[in-house]
């Protein structure tokens, strides 16, 4: 369940991301044409953010239809299937920027995460660009 914090998030990025929605999409897809998508590792990791990704997919557009393979805080392997879509292909196109963008961006904290428990005093880590200071209280 999403909290009206995270909920207003998820607004935030949609509006910053899609504003007005993918005008290209709409201008080649009519409004019946419907696909299916999946998003899947590249490498091994702790997932973290997947529900958020999920979130917004249905809150772009209810009738697309979301599938969750896996849970946040899971260990995955390189390949897994972590989450489906399908519906309505126009939604499906501009909600997946922001989907992504909340499972890249979110990460597990450092001691849940065993490779990461060496970087806490790594010098080299980046500072979090500013879309990622309203995203700390996500994590």
């Amino acid at each position: 369940m999403l909290t009206p914090r995270t909920a207003h998030l998820i607004d935030l990025a949609l509006d910053e991301d899609a504003g007005l929605g993918d005008v290209t999409s709409r201008a080649i897809f009519p409004a019946t044409h419907h696909s299916r998508a999946f998003i899947e590792t590249r490498q091994d990791l702790t997932l973290c953010g997947l529900t958020i990704a999920a979130a917004v997919f249905t809150r772009v557009d209810p009738a697309l239809k979301v599938k969750l393979t896996a849970t946040d805080g899971a260990r995955v392997k390189n390949g897994a299937r972590v989450l489906s879509v399908a519906g309505p292909t126009a939604a499906l196109l501009t909600a997946e920027r922001t989907a992504l963008n909340f499972i890249q961006r979110l990460r597990p904290r450092r001691h849940h995460d065993p490779r990461r428990r060496h970087a806490q005093n790594h010098p080299r880590l980046a500072r979090p660009r500013k879309i990622r200071r309203p995203l700390r209280r996500l994590r």
